[in-house]
């Protein structure tokens, strides 16, 4: 089955997971929204590994995978005037979201191939969908933890380069 996320019943995806990965239950409740859940419970349960070892949410590795694919192949994708400025179809998004949710939009392509289960044929509905994506997330990507000490390193960063710039010119 090319798309297994497709099937209505738990038993037919708990199955077809044991097939493909030889494990006993499916890392995820397919049932469970992709949009709205805490970034750390997407990391542990939902996210691709890469060659390299890192580890990002699936629906982000997609959504930037068609957006630089269709950079190369079409000339489109990054190149898109306005890329994550303008906003896409809201409808569209919409949609997309739910499918998401459903585990029924497993592929995110700009291109209109036929081996796509459902094609996002416009760079703005991508990075919108992106974008909705990360505003939905329950707390900020780098956590409350990390926040003052963010914002002093580059309060630090700032005040070198400034203090830097203003001696050089002297």
């Amino acid at each position: 089955m090319k798309y297994p996320f497709k099937s209505n019943s738990k038993v037919d995806i708990d199955e077809l997971y044991v097939q493909q990965h030889g494990a006993t239950f499916p890392p995820i409740d397919v049932y469970e929204p992709v949009f709205g859940r805490s970034l750390s419970h997407v990391m542990s349960a939902e996210s691709t590994f890469y060659s390299d070892g890192a580890k990002i949410p699936t629906i982000l590795r997609q959504c930037v995978e068609s957006l630089y694919r269709s950079t190369w192949k079409f000339g489109l994708g990054l190149y898109t005037d306005g890329i994550f400025r303008e906003s896409g179809n809201n409808l569209k998004i919409q949609l997309y979201k739910e499918l998401c949710d459903k585990r029924q939009l497993t592929t995110i392509s700009l291109n209109n191939s036929i081996d796509n289960p459902f094609t996002i044929s416009n760079a703005h509905n991508v990075a919108s969908l992106l974008k909705q994506y990360l505003r939905e997330l329950p707390e900020p990507i780098m956590g409350f933890g990390a926040y003052d000490p963010v914002v002093n390193y580059f309060e630090e960063l700032h005040r070198s380069a400034f203090e830097h710039y203003c001696h050089k010119s002297d």
